[in-house]
C-alpha cells in the first residue's frame, strides 16, 4: 500500500515538473514564426519558378534544373553548418545566416536571365540549408527535456503549415502581380525570419 502512495505521489510530483516547464517560451515562438517564414519562402517559389524559368525561355529540362539546383545547395550547407556553429557559436550563425538568406531573396531581382537566375538559385539553397539547420539546432535546445516529443512537435508545426500555405500565397501573388510580386513575398518573409532570429535571446543554450 506504501509503495503505491509513494508512486502516485511520485507521479503527481513529476507532473507537476512537467507542467511548470514551459515550452511556448519568447524565445521558442520566435523561433517557430522564423521556421514558418523561411518555409513559406521555400514552399512558395519552388511552385512558381518553374513557371518563372519559362518566361526566360527555359526548356522543360532547365526549369527543373531551376527549381532543383536550390535542394541540391541546401543540401550541402546542412551538412557543414554544424560544424560552423561549434567554431563560431550560435547567435552568430544565426544572424548571420538568415540575413544572407534575405539577401539572396533579393538576388532575385537581379536576375535578368536564365544563367543568372539558376546561380541566385544556388546562392538561394545554400543560405536556406544553413538557415533551416540552425534554427532547428537552436529550437530543439529551447524545449524542456521532459516535454521533448510535443516541443519537436510544435517545431515542425511550422514547415508544415506553410507547405499549405506558401504554394497558395505565392501562386496569388504570381498570377496578379508577377514575378516581381512574388520575389516581394519571399523577401517579406525573408526579413521575417532574420528579424525574428534576431529578437531571440538563446544565450541560455549557446555553448
Amino acid at each position: 500500500m506504501s509503495q503505491g502512495f509513494s508512486y502516485i505521489y511520485a507521479q503527481k510530483e513529476h507532473d507537476a515538473i512537467t507542467m511548470k516547464e514551459r515550452i511556448f517560451t519568447k524565445d521558442f515562438t520566435l523561433v517557430i514564426a522564423a521556421n514558418f517564414a523561411i518555409a513559406v519562402v521555400m514552399y512558395g517559389l519552388q511552385t512558381t519558378i518553374a513557371e518563372y524559368a519559362a518566361s526566360y525561355g527555359a526548356t522543360s529540362l532547365l526549369a527543373g534544373v531551376v527549381t532543383g539546383i536550390y535542394t541540391l545547395g541546401g543540401l550541402a550547407t546542412r551538412l557543414a553548418s554544424s560544424g560552423w556553429m561549434k567554431k563560431l557559436g550560435w547567435r552568430k550563425m544565426a544572424l548571420a545566416f538568415t540575413s544572407l538568406h534575405f539577401i539572396a531573396c533579393l538576388l532575385y531581382f537581379a536576375a535578368v536571365n536564365l544563367p543568372l537566375l539558376i546561380l541566385v538559385r544556388f546562392l538561394h539553397g545554400l543560405t536556406f540549408g544553413a538557415s533551416a539547420s540552425v534554427m532547428l539546432t537552436i529550437g530543439m535546445s529551447l524545449v524542456p527535456k521532459s516535454r521533448y516529443g510535443e516541443g519537436s512537435g510544435y517545431l515542425l508545426m511550422g514547415p508544415a503549415l506553410a507547405m499549405a500555405v506558401g504554394p497558395y500565397l505565392s501562386g496569388y501573388v504570381m498570377d496578379n502581380y508577377g514575378g516581381t510580386g512574388g520575389f516581394l513575398l519571399s523577401s517579406a518573409a525573408g526579413l521575417v525570419t532574420a528579424v525574428c532570429m534576431g529578437l531571440a535571446d538563446f544565450s541560455s543554450v549557446d555553448p
